[in-house]
């Protein structure tokens, strides 16, 4: 007599012993697995998932493919001067670090209707050797740059906390997950710290790569390219200005006229759509190294609209 089914499914629930490790990061998993930290209960796989080959998802409609509409005028910074780039601000817009010349500042604010003050480098991270593409931690905390000092094997992805936004950085360390023999930038950074995107040209021009931890004390996952949002051109200074939308900089039709793009994607994980042109922002001219505040209302590049000087700029909507 065959059993009932629930008896019947009672019975293998019992005999069945899942075949799945937990894990927080590689050396969790053994014979030769790896952890698949994209999961939301990550565990021990054979493979990673080829998650960046899934068909993009659908853009947000309306103009720059943003719902939130288009960009007011860009106005350029009080403090500003030329060779002035890659502004990277705390989530009150209160402070604002960004490369002059190749080395690193900070400006600050008492208010957001107070003018800026006036910018000061900041000594325990800037060296002789130069750094770039600074991206701060909403709350200030921590930082990421590029830089090709002693100890980097190309331009590298270096990192430094500090206790307070009163206190100094620590000495920046690289970041080996992160960095290759050529030259990588440092990128965006989500809000609890455990994604990363930045671009590289590891493979000949600048792509966006893709990196993941499970907790901010843990390693980043071997970076993989995005294909939906890299183009055979230069695609840079990748922000995440939220965990749906990412800001890039990207020359697509190889002429070195960099333009300000924005994708989107339906959920966290999921490649993210065809990068669509600001063309609210857009001009002639190179813009570059956007920084989007976590509301969206507000942008902070670089551009060189003025007469072909690099300087800092600001749109609101």
């Amino acid at each position: 007599m065959r059993p009932a089914l629930p008896a019947l499914l009672g019975t293998l629930a019992a005999c069945y012993t899942p075949r799945v490790t937990p894990c927080a990061s590689n050396a969790d998993c053994t014979g030769g697995q790896v952890c698949d930290v994209g999961r939301i209960d990550p565990v021990c796989v054979n493979a990673l998932p080829p998650v960046d080959d899934a068909p993009p998802p659908q853009d947000s409609t309306g103009i720059d493919a943003d719902p939130l509409g288009p960009w007011g005028p860009a106005t350029m910074l009080s403090f500003t001067v030329s060779n002035d780039d890659d502004p990277t601000l705390t989530d009150d817009l209160l402070e604002m670090v960004f490369d002059r010349s190749g080395d690193l500042f900070v400006v600050t604010r008492p208010t957001v209707q107070d003018p800026w003050g006036v910018p000061a480098k900041i000594a325990e991270l800037s060296t002789t050797m130069g750094e770039t593409t600074p991206e701060m931690s909403l709350d200030g905390l921590t930082i990421f740059f590029a830089s090709n000092r002693t100890g980097a094997a190309g331009v590298d992805i270096f990192t430094s906390t500090r206790a307070s936004r009163t206190a100094a950085w620590s000495p920046p360390v690289v970041v080996p997950e992160l960095s290759s023999p050529t030259d990588d930038a440092a990128g965006g950074i989500s809000a609890d710290g455990l994604e990363i995107l930045f671009a590289s040209n590891r493979t000949g021009d600048f792509q966006i790569y893709r990196s993941t931890r499970p907790d901010a004390m843990s390693p980043w996952s071997a970076p993989v390219v995005q294909p939906t949002v890299s183009s055979p051109f230069q695609d840079e200074s990748a922000f995440l200005a939220d965990d749906l939308t990412l800001y890039l900089d990207a020359d697509r039709q190889g002429t070195g006229d960099f333009d300000i793009f924005v994708a989107h994607r339906p959920f966290r994980g999921a490649p993210f759509g065809e990068p669509q042109r600001v063309d609210s922002i857009d001009t002639t001219m190179r813009d570059h190294d956007p920084w989007v505040s976590p509301d969206g209302r507000h942008m902070f590049f670089m551009s060189d609209r003025a007469n072909g000087v690099l300087l800092l700029y600001e749109a609101a909507r």
